[in-house]
C-alpha cells in the first residue's frame, strides 16, 4: 500500500514538473506571417475608422529591445509609419502570405537607399511569434521618407495623422535641418516657449495667491525665503512640459530616452523639493497656530511630524528616483524584503530612536519647555525630533539624547509638578520663651493661609526639635503656581512676611554657636537636693506643665473661613 502511494505522489510531481517546463501558448494571430500581417492591417482598420486605439497592432511589433520609457510613444508611431508605408507599396493577398516559411524570416518588402538595404520583414522570435523585428522597425523612418511622394494603394484607407497631412500640406516641413525636420525644429521651440510660459504661471499663482494667503494667515515669509520656495514649482513645470512635448518630436529612441530620463530625474529631484517645501510652509502654518494656544504638545507634535513626513517623501522620492532611471520597483521591493533583516540589524538604533519618538508622542512625559531630569541630564526640553531630543540645561548648554533612551529611562518632569514644595527648619534662640515660640509658629500658619498661591489644605508648621545651637521649627508648606520664577517670587514674599513677624515679637533668628564653660574646683556647685521620690516628683511637674500649654488642639484658622474668601489675599 505504501509504495502504491509513493508511486503516486512521483507521478503526479512529474506530470505538474510537465505542465510547468510546457512553453507558453503562442496566440493564433502571432502563430505564423500571414496571420501577423492579417492582424496588425485589421488592427489599423479600426483606427483608420476613428477608434484610437493602437494596443492590437502593437503586439505585431517587436518592441522588447525599445527603453520601457519611450515604449508607448515609439509603438504608436511605428504603427502609424509601419501603415503608411505598407498601404503605399502594394495591396496585401493574405494568400500569397506563407503559413510556414522554410525560414524564420519572411520579407514583404525591400530597397536600397545609396548601400543601406532598408527592409520590411517578419521574423519568427524565441518564443514562437511571427513579429515585425526590430530592423524593420528602425528602417521605417528611411522607407517613409522615399514613399513620401507615393498615394497608397487602390482599394486601401489611407490613415489620416497630424504629420501626414502637414506633409501634405507643407512638404518643406518634411525637410531636415541639421538633426531634425523642420517641424520637429517648430515644435521643439514651441514647447520651450510653452514652458517658460507655463513657469511664469506658476511663479504667478504660487507668489500671488500662496504667500498672500500666508501673509493673511500671520505666516510672513521673507524674500529669499520666497525665491528658494519658488525654484522647485518653477524647475517642475519647466521640465514637466518638455518632458511632454518631446514625445511628440518623433526623435531616435536612443536619445529620445536619454533626453527623457534625464527630464524625469530632473522632475523628480524637483518634485521632492518642492513637497518638502509644501512641508515646511505647513510647517510653518501650525507652528504658528501652536504658539497661540496654551497646549504644548502641540509645540512637540508639528515639529515630530514635520520630520516625519520629510523622511517619508524622501524614502518615496529614492523609490521613484530610482524607477526614473530604469529599476525594476518591484524588484527593488523584493530586495528590500531579502534584506530587510540585515537592514534592521545596521539601523536597530535609528529604529530605536524612531520608536522613543513614538513613545514621546504617545505618552508624552513631557512637552516643550518642560524642566526634567532624564538620567544625569538637567534642563528644559527644547525640542523633539525624528532621532533625538535636545535639552536645554541650566548653564546653558545643549545636550542632545537618542529618543530610545526615553524608552528604557526614568524621566524627573518637574514641569508637571501642581503644586511647589518648600521644606525648610527655621532655627531660633534657646532663650526664647515658649510663649513666643507658640505665637511665632501660629503667625507663620496664619501667614499661609492669607498668601494667595499657597495651599491651604496642606501645611505644617511645628516646634520640630532641639537642634545643636537653635529650636528648630519646622515649615512644610506648597504654593500652586505655574513656573519657577513665580515660585521664586511667592517664596521671597514668604520668608520676608516671617522675617517681619519674627521682628514683631521679637523672635531672635540663631546660628551656629559653642559655649564653653569653665569649672573651677575650689568653687562649691550650685545644686538643688532632690526630693526624697525623684520619680514621683518629675511624673507631678511634667503633668503640671503640660496641663498648661500655650498650643491649641487643632493649630489651624478656622474651618469657617476656609475657601470663604477671607484667607488668600
Amino acid at each position: 500500500m505504501l509504495k502504491k502511494t509513493l508511486f503516486c505522489l512521483l507521478f503526479a510531481l512529474f506530470c505538474f514538473a510537465q505542465e510547468e517546463d510546457e512553453a507558453p501558448s503562442i496566440p493564433q494571430y502571432l502563430s505564423s506571417p500571414r496571420a501577423t500581417m492579417i492582424h496588425f492591417l485589421e488592427s489599423m482598420v479600426v483606427v483608420k475608422q476613428g477608434q484610437n486605439s493602437y494596443e492590437a497592432a502593437a503586439e505585431c511589433l517587436d518592441l522588447d529591445w525599445l527603453d520601457p520609457i519611450t515604449k508607448n510613444s515609439a509603438s504608436r508611431r511605428y504603427c502609424e509609419d509601419l501603415s503608411y508605408c505598407i498601404d503605399r507599396i502594394r495591396f496585401v493577398e493574405a494568400e500569397k502570405i506563407p503559413l510556414n516559411p522554410p525560414a524564420d524570416t519572411w520579407v514583404f518588402a525591400k530597397t536600397t537607399v545609396g548601400k543601406q538595404e532598408l527592409r520590411i520583414q517578419i521574423t519568427k522570435m524565441a518564443d514562437g511569434r511571427w513579429l515585425f523585428d526590430q530592423r524593420t522597425l528602425k528602417d521605417l523612418e528611411a522607407y517613409r521618407q522615399i514613399l513620401r511622394d507615393s498615394d497608397v494603394v487602390e482599394g486601401v484607407q489611407e490613415l489620416k495623422t497630424w504629420r501626414s497631412e502637414m506633409e501634405t500640406r507643407f512638404p518643406w516641413l518634411s525637410k531636415r535641418y541639421v538633426l531634425l525636420q523642420n517641424w520637429q525644429w517648430i515644435l521643439l521651440v514651441g514647447f520651450v516657449l510653452l514652458a517658460v510660459i507655463l513657469e511664469r504661471l506658476i511663479l504667478f499663482l504660487v507668489g500671488g495667491f500662496v504667500f498672500s494667503w500666508l501673509e493673511k494667515k500671520d505666516v510672513g515669509i521673507r524674500g529669499k525665503n520666497r525665491k528658494r520656495l519658488q525654484i522647485p514649482f518653477r524647475l517642475v513645470a519647466f521640465a514637466g512640459s518638455l518632458y511632454f512635448g518631446l514625445n511628440l518630436l518623433q526623435i531616435p529612441e536612443a536619445l529620445l530616452a536619454f533626453l527623457l530620463r534625464t527630464l524625469l530625474v530632473f522632475v523628480v529631484v524637483a518634485s521632492i523639493w518642492a513637497v518638502l517645501n509644501i512641508v515646511d510652509i505647513f510647517s510653518s502654518y501650525f507652528s504658528e497656530l501652536a504658539a497661540k494656544t496654551s497646549n504644548k504638545f502641540d509645540d512637540l507634535l508639528v515639529p515630530l511630524v514635520s520630520k516625519t513626513a520629510k523622511v517619508i517623501i524622501f524614502v518615496i522620492g529614492v523609490l521613484v528616483l530610482a524607477q526614473s532611471l530604469g529599476k525594476d520597483l518591484t524588484a527593488l521591493l523584493t530586495g528590500l524584503g531579502i534584506g530587510g533583516l540585515a537592514f534592521a540589524l545596521a539601523a536597530k538604533d535609528t529604529i530605536a530612536n524612531f520608536f522613543g519618538s513614538l513613545t514621546v508622542l504617545v505618552d508624552r512625559p513631557f512637552e516643550i519647555g518642560d524642566w526634567v531630569v532624564i538620567g544625569s541630564v538637567e534642563g528644559v526640553i527644547e525640542e523633539v525630533g525624528f532621532r533625538s531630543s535636545r535639552i536645554r540645561t541650566f548653564y546653558n548648554s545643549q545636550v542632545t539624547i537618542p529618543n530610545s533612551l526615553l524608552t528604557n529611562q526614568a524621566i524627573d518632569n518637574y514641569g508637571r509638578r501642581e503644586y511647589r514644595r518648600l521644606s525648610t527648619k527655621i532655627g531660633i534662640q534657646y532663650d526664647t520663651p515658649p510663649a513666643k515660640v507658640e505665637a511665632f509658629c501660629e503667625g507663620i500658619r496664619h501667614i499661609i493661609l492669607t498668601h494667595k498661591y499657597t495651599r491651604k489644605d496642606a501645611f505644617q508648621v511645628y516646634f520640630n526639635s532641639f537642634g545643636g545651637s537653635a529650636l528648630e521649627i519646622l515649615v512644610y508648606m506648597f504654593w500652586q503656581v505655574p513656573d519657577w520664577s513665580k515660585e521664586l517670587a511667592e517664596r521671597h514674599r514668604f520668608l520676608l512676611d516671617v522675617l517681619r513677624l519674627a521682628n514683631e515679637i521679637g523672635v531672635e533668628f540663631a546660628f551656629p554657636t559653642q559655649t564653653i564653660h569653665l569649672f573651677q574646683a575650689k568653687e562649691a556647685p550650685d545644686t538643688q537636693p532632690l526630693p526624697p521620690d525623684p520619680y514621683q516628683f518629675g511624673q507631678n511637674l511634667g503633668q503640671k506643665i503640660a496641663s498648661q500649654t500655650l498650643s491649641m488642639d487643632h493649630p489651624r484658622s478656622s474651618n469657617a473661613d476656609m475657601g470663604q474668601g477671607k484667607i488668600g489675599l
